[in-house]
């Protein structure tokens, strides 16, 4: 099953907060070949290609995986045991897209999800739950926030540069 997953280790998150660890891990060979290729100069920036289903994931700040959640899977289970896995690796937020059962249309190895079902299992986990849609049509965007984030920044919705 293929999978981009990016961890991020944060000194601090952003290009004004230098410096952090960044951490690209995916199963398909020209997708770690081409992002050695453009960042793999940068300093701190690493890429692994392995399935991080199977991979022991480090503890880092951030995780984002996108399009790791779209392929089918025979088991049921697996969506949400990865979210987990996912969230458990993360000390400060996990960011994750999913197809969009009710709008993406039936596909043999593709597969949407029920985002209400989702939205509700990423409430079991996390203390602050948002799923974002509308930037594509089939597609929607899930950000869960551990309790550090939730006590360190209130209901803003991401630290700005004082924060760092």
């Amino acid at each position: 099953m293929p999978a981009a997953v990016t961890v991020i280790s944060r000194r601090s998150w952003t290009k004004h907060c230098q410096p952090f660890t960044y951490i690209g891990i995916d199963h398909m060979p020209e997708f770690i070949d081409e992002a050695k290729a453009r960042y793999g100069g940068r300093a701190a920036t690493y890429f692994c290609r392995t399935d991080f289903t199977l991979a022991q994931l480090p503890q880092v700040d951030y995780v984002i995986a996108s399009g790791a959640f779209c392929y089918r899977c025979a088991d049921p289970g697996h969506y949400f045991s990865m979210v987990r896995k996912l969230f458990d690796s993360a000390r400060i937020a996990l960011a994750f897209n999913m197809l969009d059962r009710a709008v993406f249309p039936q596909h043999d190895f593709l597969t949407g999800h029920d985002r209400g079902e989702v939205t509700a299992f990423c409430r079991t986990l996390a203390p602050r739950v948002e799923s974002i849609g509308g930037y594509l049509e089939d597609d929607f965007t899930m950000f869960l926030y551990s309790d550090a984030v939730c006590s360190t920044f209130g209901k803003r919705k991401v630290p700005d540069e004082a924060d760092c």
